[in-house]
């Protein structure tokens, strides 16, 4: 999986290339995020996931003032893509 963060000043975009079981597998856990299934520590205001052919496209902004850490947002990432079970 390869990713690439820009960060605007409120919000940070993402932009995910990954393909078969590891998108799979991403796409169902952010999916649980964007429905509420799973709580976010990272005190997250706004959480969109689009996705075309080959990318996904991640939109995050953090609640009024707080700033989300890239670092803890690639952690995330790669916690969302780990095998389980």
């Amino acid at each position: 999986m390869q990713y690439r963060f820009d960060n605007h000043h409120d919000f940070f975009e993402i932009k995910v290339e990954a393909s078969g079981e590891e998108r799979h597998r991403l796409m169902e856990r952010l999916q649980a995020c964007c429905d509420g299934g799973a709580r976010c520590p990272m005190g997250l205001d706004g959480f969109e996931v689009r996705q075309d052919d080959e990318t996904i496209h991640l939109r995050v902004t953090a609640e009024s003032g707080r700033v989300v850490d890239q670092a803890k947002l690639e952690r995330c990432l790669c916690h969302a893509t780990a095998k389980r079970g």
